[in-house]
C-alpha cells in the first residue's frame, strides 16, 4: 500500500502509545512501518512483529516538547530510511532493539538506529541487534544531555561509522560494545 502500516498522532498533550505484535507477514508498508507522533505528550512504540518499509522508516516515533519518546522493537525491520527513528525536542529518547535491523538505501536516513534529543534530554541506545546500515549503524545525538550506548549485537556501515554519537554536553558519552 501507499500508506503508513499504524499511524498514531496527537496535536496536543495527549500521550501516543502503540503496541504492535504484527502477524504471519508482519507490516508491509510503503511508507513509515510504524508512525507514532505526539505535540507535547509522550510517545510509547512496542513493537514484536517483522516490518517491512520500501520507501520510509521501520518505525518513526517523535515528541516536539519535552515529554520522553521510547521505542522498544523486537522483530527484524527492512526499511528504505533509518530502521528506528526516535526523536524528542527536549525530553529523554530510549530506544531498545532486539531484532534484526536493515537500512542499505542510497539516502541521507539509511541509519540502523537514530536516538535524537535535541534539547537537555538524554538519548540511550540499548541494542543486541544485528545492524547493517548505508550510514551510521547506530547515530545517538543530545544536544546538551547525556548519550548512553549498549551494544551487544554485529553493527555494519557500509559508507559511515557503525556507531557515531554527537553532542553530549552532560559529560562524555558512554559506549559499551561487544557486537
Amino acid at each position: 500500500t501507499n500508506s503508513r502500516g499504524i499511524c498514531a498522532s496527537s496535536t496536543g498533550a495527549a500521550a501516543v502509545a502503540v503496541t504492535s505484535v504484527g502477524g504471519t507477514n508482519g507490516i508491509q508498508s510503503a511508507s513509515d512501518g510504524i508512525f507514532a507522533r505526539s505535540s507535547a505528550g509522550s510517545v510509547t512504540v512496542d513493537s514484536t512483529g517483522d516490518i517491512t518499509s520500501s520507501n520510509s522508516y521501520g518505525i518513526f516515533a517523535q515528541n516536539f516538547g519535552s515529554a520522553t519518546v521510547a521505542v522498544s522493537s523486537d522483530g527484524a525491520i527492512v526499511s528504505n530510511f533509518a530502521g528506528i527513528h526516535a526523536h524528542s525536542s527536549f525530553g529523554n529518547v530510549t530506544v531498545d532493539a532486539s531484532g534484526s535491523i536493515t537500512a542499505t538505501s542510497a539516502n541521507s536516513y539509511a541509519r540502523g538506529i537514530t536516538a535524537r534529543s535535541f534539547g537537555g534530554g538524554t538519548s540511550t541506545v540499548t541494542s543486541d541487534a544485528d545492524i547493517t546500515a548505508r550510514l551510521q549503524g547506530i547515530y545517538a545525538t543530545s544536544i546538551s544531555g547525556g548519550i548512553t550506548v549498549s551494544n551487544t549485537g554485529d553493527v555494519t556501515s557500509q559508507i559511515s561509522k557503525a556507531i557515531s554519537l554527537n553532542g553530549g554536553g552532560a559529560g562524555p558519552p558512554l559506549v559499551t560494545s561487544v557486537g
